[in-house]
């Protein structure tokens, strides 16, 4: 296997990072990914470790909380961004910030349908900007959406 300019490496999975600071909410949305896409799967809770994962590891997506324990996750999903990693924010807040704005919502409760759809848009939008189609997802279940 070896390593595109993006990251992605040819003929492996996708790797999923989800910043979500409580437990539950955690492992239901890491069995969430891993119901409907064949994943590398990541889960950190705090704002540094977020920050750490972004520094040290390529992501192909980014699941991110806009707040973790309480502090924004503004800067460190404007870093994925740049770093052209998928992002979906996800969030119980009615106006999550202009930050987020421009960025695919998943809103607390979770609607799996919609985590779905929009896993297989985010990462398929982001294999393509690196013109790597090998690495796109690899459904584990089909949905009528």
């Amino acid at each position: 296997m070896h390593m595109t300019s993006h990251g992605f490496r040819t003929n492996s999975k996708p790797r999923v990072l989800i910043a979500e600071d409580l437990p539950l909410i955690a492992i239901d949305l890491e069995q969430g990914v891993a119901d409907v896409v064949d994943a590398e799967i990541r889960t950190v809770q705090t704002l540094a470790q977020l920050e750490d994962a972004l520094a040290t590891g390529r992501w192909d997506l980014l699941i991110a909380e806009t707040h973790l324990n309480g502090r924004s996750t503004a800067k460190a999903v404007e870093a994925a961004c740049a770093q052209d990693i998928g992002v979906i924010v996800c969030t119980a807040e009615a106006h999550p910030g202009s930050v987020f704005a421009s960025l695919p919502i998943l809103v607390k409760p979770h609607d799996w349908a919609v985590l779905s759809r929009l896993l297989a848009q985010r990462l398929t939008e982001t294999a393509c900007a690196a013109n790597d189609r090998t690495a796109v997802l690899q459904p584990r279940r089909l949905e009528t959406l």
